[in-house]
């Protein structure tokens, strides 16, 4: 009798595999597809609750300020290479997603009713001047470490995460009222405030007097989203309300990191002059910003360690800094760091790459260096406006950029420099 196969055809068992393969491919395209449109579900429903105009691209500015933080790329190269940060895009689309859910929030509370919120309003009125006036007995009580309404930067808006919201029940006339009400909230350390007669720019109705309080992890350092004449907004900073452990941790032992000038050298000059060619600048030295870098140049003073032409300006850059090397044949080069004690201002001398020296370099921006940060050991400043013209006169000075376009932009000629006492 015959044998008779009971298996199916090799051909069959092919076709069946890949059409179940097939099935599967399906079935894992359908969940990630759910699972995406799931976690998206809540942002696509919020956007569909927007304002026509805010949904169709009118500039949000207009309307509020952004808010998050971010820190840009770029920094101060030695000769070894220059640092960067790159912002996380995946925190950039978070952030975008919660500011349409506090569109959304406010959108909703507006559509609740004249009534309730005229009541709300009047609450938070009430609320807000009692704050003020318990910040108004805070400062006035004798405590020196209590932070103050001190230092605002005009035409600046810093970033932060909102504490609390402008609203017209928060509408302040000054600066000055916002930081009180930022000084009296729980949590609320950086302060934004616009103002028509502050700004002095009356297109900027559209924010007058709003109050946004926020909150950053470093109040010490600051970072600005948009700044410059046009800002309508001034910003300020109270150091409260952020831990301060992981900062304190890197500013070093009194009399050994920072001090007076009794801790520096022994009949050490405070001011000292960089003699160049093109022009003398005056240092005034900080040794409550980095004494062992003070002590350095101190030396290089009294023991002439620039002699022989080690000393010289090599790097310009027009609105940012002029860079240069303080290396000496006989004195040995400072060894120590220390986190900034704050964002370098036009002015500040420090050294460069985020090192010890002996390269540094004199910060010429206009506004502070928020993008910086504190990652410089900061030590002197340019004691006047005379020391600042010669600064920009080397920026100004015959150069160019070997590397080609968009890269650091060199002296043709290095400059030579001696450092002596100012007279």
């Amino acid at each position: 009798m015959p044998r008779v196969s009971t298996r199916a055809p090799k051909g069959v068992c092919v076709a069946l595999g890949a059409f179940f393969g097939v099935i599967g491919l399906i079935v894992w395209a359908s969940f990630q597809t759910f699972a995406r449109a799931a976690e998206h579900r809540s942002v696509i429903g919020s956007f569909d609750h927007l304002d026509p105009a805010q949904r169709h691209g009118v500039s949000r500015n207009r309307h509020e300020p952004r808010f998050g933080t971010e820190r840009h790329g770029g920094g101060v190269g030695s000769r070894v290479g220059i640092g960067s940060r790159v912002k996380s895009v995946h925190e950039q689309h978070v952030l975008e997603a919660h500011e349409v859910s506090d569109i959304t929030e406010r959108s909703t509370a507006r559509a609740e009713g004249s009534v309730s919120s005229s009541k709300e309003i009047g609450d938070e009125k009430t609320r807000r001047e009692r704050e003020r006036v318990d910040a108004s007995d805070a400062t006035s009580r004798d405590d020196s470490s209590a932070p103050t309404c001190g230092d605002s930067k005009p035409h600046t808006e810093y970033w932060g995460d909102v504490v609390a919201a402008a609203t017209p029940a928060t509408n302040v006339l000054t600066s000055a009222e916002c930081c009180a009400s930022c000084l009296a909230t729980s949590g609320c350390n950086v302060w934004v405030h616009c103002s028509v007669t502050e700004s002095n720019d009356p297109s900027a109705k559209w924010c007058d007097q709003q109050c946004w309080l926020k909150r950053v992890d470093d109040p010490t350092s600051p970072t600005a989203h948009d700044r410059g004449d046009t800002t309508p907004w001034t910003s300020g900073v109270l150091l409260k309300d952020y831990d301060k452990s992981k900062i304190d941790a890197n500013q070093g032992e009194p009399g050994s990191d920072v001090g007076e000038f009794a801790d520096a050298n022994p009949g050490g000059a405070k001011l000292v002059t960089i003699a160049t060619s093109e022009g003398d600048m005056t240092v005034r030295l900080k040794p409550d910003w980095h004494l062992p870098s003070v002590k350095f140049i101190q030396r290089l003073v009294t023991e002439k360690g620039c002699a022989g032409g080690s000393c010289h300006l090599y790097r310009v850059e027009p609105g940012f800094l002029v860079q240069g090397t303080m290396a000496s044949f006989t004195v040995a080069a400072n060894t120590r760091t220390r986190r900034g004690p704050k964002l370098m201002e036009r002015g500040d001398i420090g050294w460069a790459g985020g090192s010890a020296g002996p390269d540094f370099f004199v910060y010429l921006g206009k506004f502070p260096a928020d993008w910086l940060g504190h990652d410089h050991t900061v030590f002197g400043v340019l004691a006047d406006e005379q020391s600042l013209a010669v600064a920009e006169k080397i920026v100004g000075s015959d150069s160019h950029t070997p590397g080609g376009a968009n890269t650091m932009r060199f002296l043709r000629e290095k400059l030579s420099f001696d450092v002596v006492a100012a007279t």
